[in-house]
Formats: C-alpha cells, structure tokens, sequence
C-alpha cells in the first residue's frame, strides 16, 4: 500500500472512501470545528455520506471500548481500510488536518501498515488485493508528518521482514538459511556480519546450540549482525539484541502433542524480531553502536538428540542439567548472550 501526506485536499477527483475521526467530541479535520462530535456517537463507524463521488465514514475512536486508546487509535485507522477493501475501494483519505498530537499520527499510521501486511507467498489463489493508497491531508502538519512517514515506513519495512520470516514454514527456513537471508540484510544495508558454524560452535564450547541443533539434520548456527554508524552520539552506550531462533521446536525427546506444533515454525520469532530491527536501524542510520546476535537451531528428535537427565558444562563453567528437552530456548539464548 502506498502512503503519502498532503497539505490539503484535491480540488478535483474523485475519493473512493473519505475518512472523519474524532475523539472525545473532537474532530481531527480542521472543517469540522474544535468540539463538533461525530454524527453517531454510539457506533464506532458511521457512513455520512458522499464526498467528492466517493464515500464518508465518520469514526468514533472513543467507541472502541475494548481497547486502550492507543490501540484504539491503530483498530480505528485499520477498519477505515478493512470497510474501504470490503466495499472494493482502491484508495482512502484520512482527513487529519486539525490538531492532532504526532504520537497520535503514528498510532493511526502504525494501525494501518499493519493492517495492510498480507502474506501471500504460498497463496496459490490471491485474495482481493484490498487498498492500494492512502492519503493523509495534514494541513500545517503535512511537512512535519512527511519526515515522521518516512521514519514509520522504515520501520515498517523491518516489522514485515519479520513477520515473513515468522510465518515461513519449516522446510523453506533450516537455521542456515535463516543466517545467509540475515547476511544478505546486513550486506545491502552496510552492516558487518559473521557466524559461527556447527564446527565452530563444537570447537568454542558453546554446548547449550549444540545440543538442542544434535538431533536435527540442519545444522545450527549463531551469527551477528553489527552496525556502526559513522558518527556516534556523544554519550551513547553501544546496544546488544539477542533472538532465539529455533527455525522449528518439536520439543525434541520431550515431544510436544501434534495440536499446534504446526505453529512452532514461528519459534524463531525472536530472531525474524532482532534482524527486521537491525534493517530499520542500519536504514535509519541510528547514532549509536547495535549488534544483533542470533542462535539459530532446529530442536528434532533423533537417535542423537540431547536428553533428559543430560548435564552441559557452559563456557564459563557453569552447569546445567536437562528437565525437558522443550526447554530449548533458554540453552540457545546462553551461548548468544
């Protein structure tokens, strides 16, 4: 979905779906007054009308009872673009040029990139495409918002990197491919990057990703991610994330049931986490140092599989003995922090 800011409306076109929001009586469009409420102000969504050819929605953001008023503020600006896509619309406009706080405009902004992320990939019959644009008539704001668009859409772009990652399955993702797509993130947006191989890890007595990769066929992997900008704030102290990335856990010999293991090709969520962030930082040029350090693992049952009862000497001495073989995590997460 394209996204862009504007000073004001068009003088002419037509608008499929034109969208009011208003907020404890207040009105975002600066037309509508400073106390005007919304026409239906028990309903969370209200069709007014049309404008310009296309349709009006007037959205009560104070009627989404169920959530926090942030959030609220992210469901709100989404069901503009569920409605729009439901009714066949290619393009919505938000009319937001009263005053409107910019922690409020990225919550809406926020709200609707999420909305639009599909994952498609594996679809072998594509829904409706949904809306295609959307425009934000920011009035006096709009400079500012642009500035505050590019940064959301950055970061936007690493939430779906993760999101993909996340909802890859299994036999498309083994630990080493998730580690050559996060070098090939860090080579396109100049970041340093190295990994350790199975050998290496054996060799450097990282034995927690070695014993949970030992029953699976794909070997494991730790790898990092570093950026170092060219000039670093005054004061900032360099910055660690860390990600499990466990491409699938059935458990190991503490097999997990067959109910909702399918979705334990996710498990790796902290890793697809951690490498969409470093994207955004690395983009977003950060002043500050931030190395991302992910242990990446397939946790399978084999006839050389770790095992309950098993008792692993850590690099720096300290030991740990084996309950469950699903308690994977933890043991991977030691060797990369």
């Amino acid at each position: 979905m394209q996204v862009s800011v504007v000073k004001a409306l068009p003088a002419k076109g037509k608008l499929d779906v034109t969208c009011r929001f208003f907020e404890d009586g207040k009105a975002f469009h600066a037309d509508l007054g400073k106390e005007r409420p919304a026409k239906d102000n028990a309903r969370k969504i209200a069709v007014l009308g049309d404008m310009q050819g296309g349709i009006n929605l007037s959205v009560n953001i104070g009627a989404f009872e169920d959530y926090e008023r942030a959030d609220a503020r992210m469901v709100g600006a989404a069901e503009t673009l569920r409605q729009a896509g439901q009714g066949g619309a290619d393009s919505v406009c938000w009319l937001m040029d009263g005053k409107v706080q910019p922690r409020h405009f990225r919550q809406f902004v926020d709200g609707a990139l999420l909305f639009s992320y599909k994952y498609k990939q594996y679809k072998s019959k594509h829904a409706p495409h949904g809306v295609k644009r959307l425009t934000i008539v920011a009035g006096s704001n709009a400079r500012a918002w642009r500035k505050e668009l590019s940064e959301l859409l950055v970061i936007d772009s690493g939430v779906r990197i993760a999101r993909d990652l996340a909802n890859m399955p299994g036999n498309d993702l083994a630990p080493l491919d998730l580690a050559d797509f996060a070098k090939k993130v860090a080579k396109d947006n100049g970041m340093s990057f190295r990994a350790l191989s199975k050998g290496e890890l054996k060799r450097g007595g990282y034995v927690g990703i070695s014993a949970v990769g030992r029953g699976s066929a794909n070997p494991p992997v730790l790898f990092t991610m570093a950026h170092k900008p060219k000039k670093v704030r005054r004061g900032a102290k360099p910055l660690c994330l860390v990600g499990k990335g466990v491409t699938f856990d059935t458990g190991g010999i503490s097999i997990k049931p067959w109910d909702g293991m399918w979705d334990m090709k996710a498990d790796m969520g902290g890793s697809a986490a951690v490498i969409g962030a470093m994207q955004a930082i690395a983009r977003l040029d950060l002043p500050l140092q931030v190395v991302g350090v992910v242990a990446a693992a397939e946790n399978m049952p084999d006839g050389s599989a770790y095992r309950p009862g098993d008792i692993l000497r850590y690099r720096n001495g300290r030991t740990v003995e084996i309950r469950s073989t699903d308690a994977e995590g933890r043991l991977v997460l030691a060797d990369a922090l």
